[in-house]
């Protein structure tokens, strides 16, 4: 078995600013195709002023990528996202996005 490559750890929580959120269209369509649930538009609701994020390693090249740990409040549950994003002149495009996993909430609750 080949050696399992590391990923940098996530930093947080760090609050992201932004002016707003966007994504590409046909990308997202091809995303929620595979994954109906979350939907993009759940990364407008989450709590950037709380993420966890680090560069992600896996995609190199301009615009530079980041991972992200973000939270919404449901007010019976916490919902925890694992959002791919790339910051252009202000603006977050959400790649992809998708409910984080056991492993994922347990940084993002820590």
């Amino acid at each position: 078995m080949p050696p399992r490559r590391k990923l940098p750890s996530f930093r947080g929580p760090l609050t992201e600013t932004f002016s707003d959120i966007t994504w590409d269209e046909q990308n997202r369509l091809a995303h929620e195709a595979k994954r109906p649930t979350p939907r993009f538009e759940a990364a407008r609701r989450a709590d950037w002023s709380r993420a966890f994020k680090r560069k992600d390693t896996e995609h190199l090249g301009p615009p530079d990528r980041f991972q992200a740990l973000v939270g919404r409040d449901l007010g019976v549950a916490y919902a925890v996202y694992f959002v791919v994003y790339s910051k252009v002149d202000g603006h977050l495009n959400i790649i992809s996005i998708r409910f984080a996993n056991d492993a994922e909430r347990q940084v993002f609750f820590r």
